[in-house]
């Protein structure tokens, strides 16, 4: 097993990166990129299933997105809120009339 140091020295990637989606996590040097998986971690109702729903949706780039405590109509509904630019009680009411 390498140790710490070793391991991040010789780390290099081919995998190509995803678009840029918000200028802050470049500024971070924060890349999500092409064929591998990523977690997003944070304390419970900080937004990660939201903030990756939406990374996903404006990368533009096919994605496996799932939650572990997010269900599928949640998700359907905050993607049509994102996408059509109305607030999620507005997106909500007009999927399920």
């Amino acid at each position: 097993m390498l140790r710490l140091g070793r391991a991040w020295a010789g780390t290099q990637t081919t995998a190509q990166p995803l678009p840029t989606v918000w200028n802050e996590l470049d500024k971070k040097k924060i890349k999500f990129r092409r064929g591998q998986v990523c977690m997003v971690a944070a304390a419970p109702n900080a937004g990660k299933s939201m903030f990756a729903l939406i990374y996903a949706i404006k990368a533009k780039v096919p994605t496996l997105f799932f939650s572990a405590d997010t269900d599928a109509t949640t998700v359907k509904i905050r993607s049509a809120s994102h996408l059509s630019g109305h607030f999620l009680l507005f997106a909500s009411s007009t999927i399920f009339k």
